[in-house]
């Protein structure tokens, strides 16, 4: 089951398929990545930690 090659207008056409897809998919799954919140039994400086949050250290 071999199939052919696409042609390079094709492959484009594709590409801006998968394009328009994912900046669908960005735009619907953004809202689920900001909402976190730890669990209630999370205690101690666990929860004033946060990967993606880079602090300002001064000093």
């Amino acid at each position: 089951m071999s199939t052919p090659k696409p042609t390079v207008l094709e492959s484009l056409q594709l590409a801006e398929e998968l394009l328009e897809e994912i900046k669908q998919h960005k735009t619907t799954n953004q809202s689920k990545e900001k909402n976190y919140r730890p669990p209630k039994w999370l205690m101690g400086n666990e929860i004033w930690y946060s990967p993606n949050k880079k602090e300002d250290k001064n000093g």
